[in-house]
């Protein structure tokens, strides 16, 4: 109930729209205590439930202390683009990219906080214990 209604302002709209424009999101997580298989998985799945988009065909996400994962959606295309995509970016590294003199055109958008930090308080307090139990 908080939040109703507040779907339709004008920064919500931009931010959705610049979101569902992407072909791939990138989740830059400040997490730096990741570093088994396990937390990285659980950090791959939902990390703190904030910076997640779920109906993205592509995900990556890095930590702060390097850990990186990919998280696929299938629905919107096949998983062997996918999975060669995965394949390509764990083989590359960043010499063969130097030395191959590759050249990348992106185009890439920032989308600002849209919530008060009065409200990511509310939401914290309220999902929080959920995400910490893995439900």
């Amino acid at each position: 109930r908080a939040i109703t209604g507040f779907w339709t302002t004008v920064e919500i709209k931009k931010a959705l729209e610049t979101l569902q424009s992407g072909a791939v999101l990138l989740c830059l997580d400040d997490d730096e205590s990741v570093v088994s298989r396990a937390e990285c998985a659980r950090l791959l799945l939902y990390g703190n439930g904030e910076n997640r988009w779920y109906d993205k065909s592509v995900q990556l996400v890095v930590t702060k202390n390097g850990k990186a994962g990919m998280v696929g959606e299938h629905s919107m295309m096949d998983g062997m683009p996918v999975v060669r995509f995965a394949d390509y970016i764990t083989k590359t590294n960043y010499a063969d990219v130097q030395a191959n003199e590759i050249q990348a055109s992106m185009t890439s958008s920032r989308v600002e906080p849209i919530f008060s930090n009065d409200l990511m308080q509310q939401i914290r307090g309220t999902a929080g214990p959920l995400i910490k139990k893995g439900t």
